[in-house]
This record gives C-alpha cells, sequence and structure tokens, in this order.
C-alpha cells in the first residue's frame, strides 16, 4: 500500500499500524470506527494513513475535524510529513469562518450575524479581501498552502496577501483530497450545504476523522443550543424602534413583546431564584412568531449595517431563540434562571442525535477517535450513531503499567453533602504534601468547578503556582511552565489547560503528577435531570441512564486530566485521586487503564511513602 510505505518516523510505535490497517480495512466497507489510542502515542499519523488509503483508491475526500485550534495543528503538520516523503497530496485548511475574516472590527458579532453579516458585503461587492480573491491564481494559493507552518500561518499569510483566507482555502478545497476544518463544517447544516455544495461533495463523499470526539456531544449540544437574557429583550424592543414604523414595527413587535409578556408571566410564579423547567407547548401558545418575521430581521440587519457599519442586532438573537423553541423536539429542555433579579431563557440541546443520526447514516464512512474515548454504548445513543455500522479499535497497552502510578484517598471528597471547610483544608493539605513529595516538574492539580478551586486555594500554603481562570492565556502559561524546575497549575476539569495542552520538552514530558481533587460529576440541573428522566423513559433501566448523564463524563474528564502526564512511552508519572468515590466498581468498568495500578491510601503520610517509593527518593 502506497502511503504505508510514506510512515513518516523510523519505526511504527507499538498499536499504530494496527490501527492504520484496521483504519483502511473498515473504511473501505463503509463503518463507522471508534479508535480509542493514548493521547501522545501518534494516532493522528495512524489514522490518516489508513483513511487515505482508503480514500484514494475509492476516490473519496477526507474531511478531518478538529475542534480547537491546537489540535488543528497535528494533521497539519503529519500531512506536510508525508508530502515530504513523496505523498501525492493535497490539503485545504478551515477554521471557524469568522476566526478565518481579515476584517476588522466583527469580534463583537455573533457568528449567526457574521455570517449574515459576510453574505451582504460579498453579494454587494463591498469586501476588497474577497474581490481579490475571486480574481487569484490558483498557483498563488498553492504557494501560500504549500509554504504555511500551521493553519494559523495559513491564515495570516492570506491576510498579508490581501485575500480572503476562507476563499484561499476553499479554492485549494476544490483539488484537496484532505479538508482540515471543525466541527461546524459538517454538524451545523447552514455551513454544510454553504460549505460543500460550491465543492460539488456531498456526505456520501466524504470520510469523516473527528479529533477529540470525547468532547463531540458536549460541543454538538453547545452547538444546538440557544440563550437570550431579558435584557437583550428588552434591548430588541428599543432597536426595532429605532429602524422601523408601521407595519414592519407592528409585526416584530408583536413577537417581542409576547416574549416579554411570558417572561413576566413566569417570573411572577414563584420564581425568586434558581432554574425553573418550562413548558414548550406554554412557550409556543404565548410566544408569537410571525411568518414575515425571518424577511423583517433580514430587512433589519441591512438597515443595521447601512447606519452602524455593523449588524450586531437584538432583535435578531430575539429570533433566533424564538425559532430554535418552535422547532426543537425532545431532544432539548427550555427552562429560565434567574440572576440578581434578570431572567435567561436557555434552550438546550440534550441529545445530539436527533440532530445527526440522518448525517452519520449518510456518511461513506467516519472515525471518531481520543485517547479517552467513551462507550460505544454512550456514543451511539447520544449522537445517533448506527449500531450495525461501529467497529471499535481500542489499543491502551501503550505505557508500561509500572510507569504509572494511581492512587485514590478513601478520605476526602468533593461529594456536595460534605463540602466544609474542613474537607477543603484536608484537600490543600494533600496537595501541599503532595508537591513536597514530587521531585521536579509540572504538578496538574484538576478540579471539578472554578467553585472549588476558589476556595481550597484559599488554604494553599504554596507560592510558585498559576491558577487557570476563564480568561487565561494557555501561552502565557506556557511561558512560565518552560522556565520554572517545579511549577503547581490549578485547573478545572473540562477546561483549556486540561483539554488542549501539551507541556513537553524534546521527547519528554513535563508534568510530573496529576492531582484530580475531586469527582468532576456533571452538575444536577435542569438540563440533567430531565435528560436522565428522558434516559430513564427510553433505557428502562434507572442505573444506565444514571451512568450516562453523570458517571460516563465525570470518568472521560478524569482520564483525560490523567493523560495529560503520559506524552511518551518513556514518561513516569502519578495520578492522585483526591475523592473516595473513584474507588468504585462501576467506574473502573469505565476506566481500566487508570486501575491497572492502583492503590487505595487514607491519610497524607501514606501518599507521600508512596511518592517516595515510585520517585526512588
Amino acid at each position: 500500500m502506497r502511503l504505508f510505505e510514506s510512515f513518516p518516523y523510523r519505526e511504527w510505535r507499538i498499536g499504530q499500524k494496527e490501527i492504520a490497517e484496521k483504519i483502511y480495512e473498515s473504511t473501505q466497507r463503509g463503518n463507522i470506527v471508534l479508535v480509542e489510542y493514548p493521547t501522545g502515542a501518534g494516532k493522528t499519523i495512524a489514522v490518516l494513513i489508513g483513511a487515505l488509503e482508503a480514500a484514494l483508491e475509492n476516490d473519496k475526500t477526507i474531511l478531518y475535524l478538529a475542534r480547537t485550534k491546537n489540535q488543528a495543528q497535528a494533521p497539519f503538520r503529519e500531512l506536510r510529513r508525508l508530502i515530504r516523503r513523496g505523498a501525492n497530496l493535497r490539503v485545504s485548511v478551515f477554521r471557524n469562518k469568522k476566526e478565518m475574516c481579515a476584517l476588522k472590527n466583527i469580534e463583537h458579532l455573533g457568528y449567526e450575524e457574521f455570517l449574515n453579516q459576510c453574505r451582504f458585503l460579498r453579494e454587494g461587492g463591498f469586501c476588497e479581501y474577497y474581490k481579490r480573491t475571486m480574481d487569484m491564481e490558483l498557483s498563488k494559493a498553492d504557494f501560500i498552502i504549500s509554504h504555511s507552518t500551521s493553519p494559523l500561518d495559513f491564515i495570516e499569510m492570506s491576510k498579508r496577501a490581501g485575500l480572503c483566507p476562507y476563499e484561499v482555502a476553499r479554492a485549494l478545497a476544490k483539488r484537496a483530497n484532505v479538508i482540515i476544518g471543525t466541527y461546524r463544517y459538517l454538524f451545523d447544516e447552514r455551513t454544510r450545504e454553504n460549505f460543500l455544495g460550491p465543492l460539488g461533495l456531498s456526505v456520501k463523499d466524504l470520510i469523516v476523522i473527528i479529533d477529540e470526539a470525547h468532547n463531540l456531544p458536549n460541543s454538538l449540544s453547545d452547538m444546538y443550543s440557544y440563550s437570550i437574557s431579558e435584557v437583550a429583550v428588552q434591548r430588541a424592543m428599543r432597536e426595532i424602534r429605532g429602524y422601523f414604523k408601521g407595519y414592519e414595527l407592528e409585526t416584530l413587535g408583536r413577537m417581542i413583546t409576547s416574549l416579554r409578556m411570558f417572561i413576566k408571566r413566569v417570573k411572577r410564579s414563584r420564581l425568586n431564584q434558581g432554574e425553573r423547567l418550562l413548558s414548550t407547548e406554554e412557550f409556543i401558545a404565548h410566544v408569537a412568531k410571525p411568518a414575515e418575521a425571518e424577511k423583517l430581521i433580514g430587512r433589519l440587519l441591512v438597515a443595521k449595517y447601512l447606519r452602524e457599519g455593523s449588524m450586531k442586532s437584538y432583535a435578531f438573537n430575539v429570533y433566533l431563540f424564538i425559532n430554535s423553541v418552535y422547532k426543537g423536539g425532545e431532544s432539548h429542555v427550555l427552562y429560565m434562571n434567574l440572576e440578581d433579579g434578570v431572567a435567561q431563557l436557555h434552550n438546550k440541546c440534550l441529545i445530539p442525535a436527533h440532530e445527526t443520526r440522518d448525517l452519520f447514516n449518510e456518511l461513506h464512512s467516519c472515525i471518531l477517535m481520543s485517547g479517552t474515548l467513551p462507550p460505544k454504548d454512550y456514543l451511539s445513543l447520544m449522537l445517533g450513531i448506527p449500531d450495525n455500522r461501529i467497529i471499535e479499535c481500542r489499543i491502551r497497552s501503550f505505557l508500561p503499567k509500572e510507569n504509572r502510578l494511581v492512587l485514590v484517598c478513601s478520605d476526602v471528597t468533593t461529594r456536595y453533602s460534605e463540602r466544609s471547610e474542613y474537607m477543603y483544608k484536608k484537600i490543600a493539605n494533600y496537595i501541599d504534601a503532595i508537591y513536597d513529595a514530587v521531585p521536579k516538574g509540572v504538578l496538574l492539580a484538576v478540579f471539578p468547578s472554578y467553585d472549588v478551586m476558589k476556595v481550597v486555594r484559599i488554604y494553599l500554603t504554596l507560592e510558585n503556582l498559576v491558577v487557570e481562570r476563564q480568561d487565561t492565556k494557555i501561552e502565557d502559561i506556557e511561558k512560565l511552565v518552560s522556565i520554572a524546575d517545579k511549577l503547581l497549575i490549578l485547573a478545572v476539569a473540562g477546561g483549556k489547560v486540561v483539554e488542549g495542552v501539551e507541556f513537553i520538552k524534546g521527547k519528554k514530558s513535563l508534568v510530573s503528577a496529576v492531582i484530580i481533587a475531586g469527582m468532576p460529576f456533571p452538575e444536577p440541573n435542569i438540563p440533567n435531570r430531565y435528560l436522565l428522566e428522558i434516559l430513564m423513559r427510553k433505557l428502562g433501566d434507572k442505573s444506565k441512564a444514571w451512568d450516562i448523564v453523570f458517571l460516563v463524563p465525570a470518568v472521560t474528564k478524569v482520564r483525560q486530566a490523567a493523560g495529560r502526564a503520559i506524552r511518551f512511552r518513556s514518561d513516569r508519572a502519578v495520578v492522585v485521586v483526591l475523592d473516595r468515590r473513584f474507588y468504585d466498581k462501576r467506574i473502573s468498568e469505565y476506566s481500566e487503564d487508570l486501575y491497572e495500578n492502583l492503590a487505595l491510601v487514607n491519610n497524607v503520610e501514606d501518599v507521600v511513602k508512596a511518592l517516595h517509593r515510585f520517585y526512588g527518593k
């Protein structure tokens, strides 16, 4: 097989060739493959080679979907290596279309607002970047992609050339064997049609690779969910009064006023603070969605751009929210919460399968890969993947088990009913002691939430630490890691640090220990309680439903955090779980890799002794 001979490394790692061959065979047959292989072990090149071999033989196109900028670098890098080894491949790379835009002053626009403004500027001939790209010779696009060192470099080179990066990428995509994009390019219906149509492709022409697929259910849930605040509804009314009179004002005003009245009605019915489940049927009965609303909102956006130079619009977002409720079904839950007396309405997607089932049925083939892939049943249920097309390829033997020690501390927990100053102090004492016992490197303490992290931080005695915040820049943490001999990083499960960063130097991980400071179970809020009810009815099994809603997401986050420490076969690291709930038979079934070398301890002194033995102190 041609591409197997172009493998760009000295030798195949354990499991890599097996994955590549499995992918090749399975994509030939049109299967959907679940690939689990440890992070850092080299699954990207293995999956690419197997999928590309099948794609080239069957005249299919690879669509490689990566959620973040960092994750998109790996396939781009591996494809460049294959090309340097003589593989005759053409590549194109896309990010979020708004991220690719060369225009200034668009940061304040929501994504849907940006798409409308982009279309208006293109169709009206107002975007110079677009016009120059339409006149561009294809050789210029080839030059830019061949001289780009990363997806972001490709975007910046296109901008410096005075071109629209999205249109440069689209010109390249018409001939590409591999297109790198984000989840939205496949899973958002409007984006998918605008993306694939001009390329002459349908979903049946695609072999899709989904990177970090453990994130896919939550990412799609967010993509298909909508929220609106009471303040935004009030501003929407003022907005349309500034632009319309007569029939237009009356029509849109009726829609916005009906939503305002609905919010007031709910607030009067004993909703002080917290959350309240709402009835979709009652919402539709009281909130108007005039047939002309979409057309009038389109006129409003154009008028706003001509007057203000921007399509930022409260009325547009009100319409999107109302439309989502009208279109939603059992897959969504409608609820309201109050923050300081101000109402927030949410139409949350609970089971993306209702939106994605037909798509997975139509794809020629698909590979979902991750170092911590959830169970087959969970992915099938949440995403609507047809069970009869699924093939599993899970390899967890990449690491010698003696290279990792897992300790579970039985005298601490972040269970809500046991949270107290005493427990927070105890968790802080463990973290202080572990830091002292680990000789050097990065210690990553991962908390279930920002709130728990903030309280525990108060009781830590350490000075040499950095705290992840919601506005933290990964580059800043990487700089601190590069100059510190020893550093404690406080992070949140599922956050930027845990999901998308590699702390490595050469062929070695800099992370010496991972501390799981509490099991990161999802909150028992309205969406999760409602999802639990749906799954109990659907599955007829309360225990299995609870696992899907609460246990599987928590265990996946723990495994993802633990995987930050081991990036190469020679790495050694300790994982300390500061929560007795992890020592449970049901959890062991979902995290066999962490249970290979696991010990239960019940005090700080025993943890310190175990660490000294492991590190040879």
